[in-house]
């Protein structure tokens, strides 16, 4: 991954929060509900994502979930996010697909703060499922492919 965008407008995070190494780079797996996201990052896309809201006030649910009361459209609302990578290939996700209700109008993130998830701290960079809804997976060559999602 190279970059993140909320509503066209890039995260200012630091250029090597990518980075592929022994800490750092991307992992994509279907089989992950959510997305785990370096602290920085997940800061950052949280506080953009929410800038239009600074009156909402947010709690937490279950120990783990940021959430909140919204009773309007979340799509209408919320950002798109774009998770810009090599080619400038974009994935983006729409707020129906990074935000969910737990009840009537109880919303919380689908991001986590991967830091905070790992025994060790390490802070990678995960793609879950709520991050792939516009994508097709092809198990026999181990490709991600772009689809539409309206």
């Amino acid at each position: 991954m190279k970059a993140i965008e909320v509503d066209g407008d890039p995260l200012d995070i630091p250029t090597d929060s990518f980075d592929i190494g022994s800490s750092r780079g991307t992992i994509v797996d279907s089989g992950t509900t959510l997305a785990y996201l370096p602290s920085t990052i997940y800061d950052s896309l949280k506080s953009k994502m929410m800038a239009k809201h600074s009156s909402l006030k947010m709690h937490t649910v279950e120990e783990l979930f940021q959430c909140f009361y919204y009773y309007e459209n979340i799509d209408d609302g919320f950002p798109d996010v774009s998770f810009i990578f090599q080619n400038s290939l974009h994935l983006t996700v729409h707020p129906r697909d990074y935000l969910f209700e737990v009840k009537d109008n109880e919303w919380c993130i689908g991001w986590q703060n991967s830091g905070l998830q790992s025994r060790d701290g390490a802070e990678i960079t995960l793609l879950g499922a709520c991050s792939l809804i516009s994508t097709y997976r092809s198990i026999e060559s181990y490709c991600l492919h772009w689809g539409l999602n309206s």
